[in-house]
């Protein structure tokens, strides 16, 4: 696949004589989301690469460096080719991808209308219910042995 991917965009590259600052300006957008692809891969199967003697420890460290700069190259361009898909606001119900930029705006008014930082979700003090319950004896190490329970909530097994 990824052959295939590097051989149509360098095919598409190179098919023009006299390409358009335009067209040299898509075609590097384009190969930044190829070169991303291609880090990305090798780095989420960096551990076979590795066990099957592919690539040396140094050049795993190289995999990881060409991932994080690859991501840097696709950055300037990101909002274009999220929009290019079309989903509306609406459909991602996304605080962070707006179109107006309002992203730590929309983020407030999110967290606020959140189900659970809602009043009927707190006690008197604040607090969402099961912390003292649940969470509080996690955090402090006091949540004891862990006690399975069948499908039927027994405690016994």
């Amino acid at each position: 696949m990824i052959e295939n991917f590097h051989t149509g965009l360098e095919k598409r590259f190179n098919s023009h004589q006299n390409p358009t600052q335009e067209q040299q300006n898509l075609l590097e957008a384009v190969r930044s989301v190829y070169d991303l692809h291609v880090f990305y891969t090798m780095e989420t199967e960096l551990s076979e690469f590795l066990e099957d003697g592919h690539l040396s420890p140094e050049q795993a460290a190289w995999v990881r460096q060409g991932f994080k700069n690859s991501l840097k190259a696709v950055r300037p361009n990101a909002v274009g080719f999220a929009d290019c898909f079309g989903f509306t606001d609406s459909f991602l119900n996304s605080a962070l991808g707006s179109w107006d930029g309002r992203a730590y705006e929309r983020m407030a008014e999110m967290t606020e209308r959140e189900p659970l930082n809602s009043e009927a979700m707190t006690d008197k003090n604040g607090v969402i219910w099961g912390y003292e319950e649940y969470l509080k004896p996690l955090i402090y190490g006091k949540a004891g042995p862990y006690k399975a329970r069948n499908v039927h909530g027994d405690s016994k097994l």
